[in-house]
């Protein structure tokens, strides 16, 4: 009787340790699953903060580019406002020549 107590308690011992093995390695998997997880969650932190970023810039550049579409406008204008005095200013000289040729 002695002998099967032994008997069990050495296979007891012997299945404790297993179990302790199996658990020390699903903790391992555990742990590495959660790091994964603190990874990823990290990752898409950061992947809303870059897109938040790229949010920003793009309507700051949007709005850059209708200020500088409106500066081309006025740039415009003004070139055209500029030739236009600029031939009126030369029909007012052929005016004055001829006048003053008529007058002599």
């Amino acid at each position: 009787l002695q002998d099967q107590v032994k008997e069990l308690q050495s296979q007891l011992a012997e299945e404790k340790a297993q179990l302790h093995y199996q658990v020390k390695q699903l903790e391992a998997k555990l742990g590495t699953a959660e790091s994964k997880k603190a990874d990823a969650r990290r990752r898409a932190e950061e992947a809303k903060k870059l897109q938040s970023q790229v949010a920003e810039q793009k309507a700051q550049l949007h709005y850059q580019v209708k200020q500088l579409e409106a500066k081309l406008r006025t740039a415009e204008s003004e070139k055209a406002d500029a030739w236009r005095q600029a031939e009126e200013a030369k029909k007012g000289q052929a005016d004055a020549q001829r006048q003053a040729e008529e007058a002599k």
